[in-house]
């Protein structure tokens, strides 16, 4: 089996992003630019990954090591253009007996679809080169790919460097390529940076592949948004409108419903099953899973969740991460829940705070209800049973354990556990004072006429 090594050039200082965080950690669809590419990076079986990096942005290895700990990671000292980025990464490559796929750190949108067909294409044709090319409805700024009558490549032109002819040609260099790791590697050596901009052209390869008799092809991407670089904000915004279309089509096509689809925000990792219905203006943050049935109403926002079959959640609720809601669980309207699990059948239907608390099955949580997770120094745990029910305006002092089947009268607040099968009720007594209201009237109006 033919092997690879993908090297990725992420040394970019993403100036323009002005920003303190490097250019590759920000995110797009809930994760960093850098993770799409080393996703799709690892959807080619690759066994072999290089990562090349400024030495101003070295903040992105541990972030970036903890998921792939196995890349290797190269710092460019100086910025001296794409064929020095990859000259760098040479002694990691230098010896590697395969193939090399060089990707870029800031192009995110790439497929692995498209990277395997490029790949398949190089070894059909027993191609030393093959360039990812397409043709952008404005070339202005990208490299020419000039070819010969058979169509082979010759040369790809940098845009600075182009001859007025050479502007006319439609084909344009995307910049992603694989090469034969040995052929590569002769190509760098020579290297120079003699042009315009005394920088070493990484372009500049496949001219001196083809003068060695290399075979040099090239194939056209059919979507032209998948080599979409960002260097600023707003192209990472335009990305990010791209990135969601196509998760937004993906979950339609997999058979989720969604109302208006335009104003739902998905994260790449966002899973949703099948008769799963999604109302307007809901956002999807990193680690959500909704299992069939279920529907997400309007102005929802969750993010680390796991919703099981047949819940309802919404609208206008909000579901912070490390939370497990069950299955036929109605979670309703200005209702927020952090760090728990909601069992099976339990409905918290209005206006409560649900924090650090595991709540059983068939339960009713009231309007209102509080659990009071926090007393200024720590964080603690409440426990409600199965078949509880809260009455409404009811504070849960934690740490704080109500047994199965009890009752806790409205207006309560609780700071002591509950056994099972009981009634508390903790609150002041009501008092009555007959006529009282009619005495304090008089009073009053008596004081203002005088």
């Amino acid at each position: 089996m033919n092997k690879i090594a993908v090297v990725i050039l992420a040394a970019g200082r993403g100036t323009r992003m002005k920003s303190s965080l490097p250019k590759v950690l920000h995110c797009l669809a809930g994760r960093p630019i850098l993770e799409h590419v080393l996703s799709v990076a690892d959807g080619i079986n690759q066994n072999k990954q290089v990562v090349v990096i400024g030495p101003e942005i070295k903040t992105i290895i541990n972030p970036i090591s903890e998921k792939w700990p196995n890349i290797e990671f190269v710092i460019q000292s100086e910025r001296l253009g794409t064929g020095d980025a990859l000259k760098v990464a040479q002694p990691s490559i230098g010896e590697y007996d395969g193939d090399i796929l060089v990707l870029y750190g800031d192009v995110p949108l790439i497929t692995i679809n498209t990277l395997n067909t490029l790949i398949e294409n190089y070894r059909n044709q027993e191609a030393g080169i093959a360039i990812l090319s397409f043709k952008p409805k404005n070339p202005q700024g990208y490299g020419r790919i000039v070819c010969e009558s058979d169509n082979l490549v010759s040369r790809v032109v940098e845009h600075v460097e182009t001859t007025e002819e050479e502007k006319n040609i439609e084909i344009c260099n995307s910049g992603i390529f694989v090469s034969n790791a040995k052929i590569l590697s002769q190509q760098l050596d020579k290297l120079d940076n003699h042009n315009s901009k005394n920088e070493y052209f990484l372009t500049d390869i496949f001219s001196h592949a083809f003068n060695d008799g290399h075979k040099c092809i090239h194939m056209e991407v059919e979507d032209e948004t998948e080599i979409y670089g960002i260097n600023d904000k707003v192209q990472l915004a335009e990305a990010e409108k791209i990135m969601q279309q196509r998760l937004r089509v993906a979950a339609l096509e997999s058979g989720v419903e969604m109302i208006d689809p335009s104003t739902v925000w998905l994260s790449s990792d966002t899973l949703i099953e099948e008769n799963v219905t999604i109302e307007p203006n809901v956002f999807f943050g990193p680690n959500v899973s909704i299992q069939s049935g279920s529907r997400i109403r309007a102005f929802c926002h969750l993010e680390g969740v796991k919703v099981g079959e047949n819940a309802i959640i919404g609208p206008f609720a909000r579901l912070r991460p490390d939370t497990n809601i069950g299955k036929n669980t109605r979670i309703g309207n200005f209702v927020e829940v952090k760090m728990a699990r909601i069992g099976d059948q339990t409905k918290i239907n209005h206006l409560s705070y649900i924090g650090d608390a595991n709540i059983g099955s068939d339960s009713n949580i009231g309007a209102g209800t509080i659990t009071c997770n926090y007393d200024g120094y720590k964080k603690s745990q409440t426990e409600i049973g199965h078949k509880v029910f809260i009455g409404s305006n009811s504070s849960l002092i934690a740490p704080l354990n109500i047994g199965d089947r009890s009752i806790v009268g409205a207006g309560s607040v609780v700071n002591k556990d509950v056994s099972d099968d009981s009634i508390v009720v903790a609150r002041a007594k009501q008092e009555e004072r007959s006529g009282a209201a009619a005495r304090r009237r008089k009073r009053e109006n008596k004081n203002d006429d005088s």
